[in-house]
């Protein structure tokens, strides 16, 4: 899938058939199914003075439905070599080369390999019966770079498979988007069978019937609200906020972003093994209360565009300016959403893509392009030319070192040493209600299960993480801004459950270190 407050469009045939929705690019691939070794193909590097010449055939913003045929057909190879992508995150190439590389969450892959990067999304395609598919054992056309000498490409690579049995495991599973909202069958199915875990919880809890009712379907906010409340043992409140008073669900649910529901066997992917000796990281010398607040500006609303993964990387950006050059701007999130041919616009995106962005093309002020929109057409609104100074990011990463590595105290450590992270998290329907307190789902985390952690966690939301803390009577918290407006929760933020993984909120952060670049582009703040 792709998550994020988003919007999937499946492909061609299918849009017809689908409401816009939440999520990006209809893949579904996982790590056990990449590692081993690929065949690359790359066209003729060479410099780019136009930025969206540098596209590889996508359009900027991306578009789902036409992602997967950009230059598929126009591809013309200029050279060709090997990687093994390894267990442990490294990558061994033909003769000395060697690097590291990380899952693009569930959709691609980012290699790095003497310096040069190479980043593509995996195929997918539309079945006749109208399923859409993905295959993890190639690519589609993606970028390639050379760091070294400014070069840029486009690649295309392919699994080496030992057997053709292998073949039949590289497939993803059909995708299906469940709203958040406003629940369908799926759903409900999902929430039976977590009805029984759901008694057991040390605590008493109410099975609301909000989410099959008519009265959640009419969006009658109050009852809502009032049932929530009603369950007892939680450490948050829930209230109607005055930006969700009269919203119709297609906005509530364009504001949340969507789950994505997988149907069948998940190739690849390990079950679920219980432990008894399962234990969290110790965090135990680290603070027991940190936070940037003091830095951060007011929590902006991304309204009605899928763009929280871009408003949360951008409000990093900032805070981490403030931070290393006290320097106080706000970024323009409609530069990015119209420039950025790696992430769909309003239909949404990845953070760690957007930091992607901004290490290869300028950040620039709010005040260059005001509005929030993602139209075709509309990078180059803001003429970089006429600004004194724009912003870029030196580095990028995944908390961690990779997709995958992200715990409790690499992000408690990253937040610490060089100031706030994105991360993103699978929001329930009731946390779009959520007022104060330390918010929790109605479901055990896997760490909560004493479970192994899983291959890949499904997240739908982006937001800034800022510090944390820890109530009198020991609950653990994280301190997150959200983008839903001053209005929602605690002014805009709100407080969740740390250390165990609370609805994926630990799984996937990301961290960049901004640069200032002076006018005359030879000047890089230091």
């Amino acid at each position: 899938m792709r998550f994020l407050c988003i919007s999937l469009l499946l492909s061609i045939s299918l849009l017809s058939l689908l409401q816009p929705a939440l999520s990006d690019l209809p893949i579904h691939c996982l790590r056990s199914q990449v590692i081993g070794e690929w065949t690359f193909q790359i066209t003729r590097p060479q410099i780019f003075q136009n930025y969206l010449d540098t596209s590889c055939g996508h359009y900027a913003p991306d578009d789902a439905a036409v992602s997967y045929l950009a230059l598929r057909d126009e591809f013309q190879p200029h050279m060709e070599f090997k990687f093994t992508l390894g267990e442990d995150y490294n990558v061994i190439g033909e003769g000395a080369d060697q690097g590291s590389w990380t899952m693009m969450y569930d959709e691609g892959m980012d290699i790095n390999v003497n310096n040069q990067q190479f980043l593509a999304f995996f195929e997918y395609y539309s079945e006749p019966n109208g399923k859409v598919m993905s295959y993890c054992g190639k690519t589609i056309v993606g970028w390639y770079h050379n760091l070294d000498s400014g070069e840029k490409a486009c690649f295309r690579a392919e699994k080496i498979l030992k057997d053709p049995s292998e073949k039949e495991g590289l497939y993803g599973v059909p995708l299906v988007q469940v709203n958040i909202v406003q629940p369908g069958s799926d759903f409900d199915e999902y929430l039976s069978s977590n009805l029984l875990q759901m008694r057991e919880k040390a605590y008493s809890r109410k099975i609301s019937h909000m989410r099959t009712s008519k009265a959640r379907r009419s969006l009658d906010h109050n009852a809502n609200v009032a049932e929530i409340n009603s369950i007892e043992g939680k450490h948050w409140k829930a209230g109607v906020p005055e930006n969700i008073q009269g919203m119709s669900m297609i906005q509530m649910n364009m504001m949340a972003g969507r789950r994505k529901n997988i149907n069948g066997h998940l190739h690849g992917s390990r079950p679920s093994l219980k432990s008894e000796n399962l234990k969290t990281v110790d965090v135990s010398d680290l603070p027991k209360a940190f936070s940037w607040k003091h830095i951060l500006k007011p929590a902006r609303s991304q309204g009605n565009c899928g763009s929280c993964y871009v408003l949360s990387t951008l409000q990093m950006i900032e805070a981490r300016l403030k931070i290393k050059y006290d320097v106080d701007v706000e970024l323009s999130a409609q530069h990015v959403l119209e420039c950025s041919y790696m992430n769909q616009g309003c239909n949404g995106g990845y953070p760690y893509l957007v930091a992607k962005f901004a290490s290869e093309f300028d950040l620039v002020p709010k005040s260059c392009s005001r509005s929030q929109k993602a139209q075709k057409g509309g990078c180059g609104s803001c003429d970089i030319s006429k600004l004194d100074e724009t912003y870029r990011v030196a580095s990028y990463k995944f908390v961690g070192g990779a997709y995958g590595k992200t715990n409790e105290r690499e992000m408690m450590l990253e937040v610490m040493n060089n100031g706030p992270i994105t991360t993103s998290f699978e929001p329930s329907s009731e946390f779009m209600y959520y007022k104060e307190g330390i918010y929790h789902d109605l479901q055990d985390s896997w760490i909560e299960k004493k479970e192994k952690q899983p291959e890949w966690q499904r997240v739908d939301h982006s937001v800034l993480l800022y510090g944390w803390g820890e109530t009198e009577d020991g609950v653990k918290y994280w301190e997150i801004l959200n983008s839903w407006g001053p209005d929602w929760g605690e002014k805009g933020s709100f407080r969740i459950t740390r250390g165990s993984d609370e609805s994926a909120v630990e799984s996937m952060a990301e961290a960049a270190d901004p640069i200032i670049i002076r006018k005359n582009r030879d000047e890089i703040a230091s």
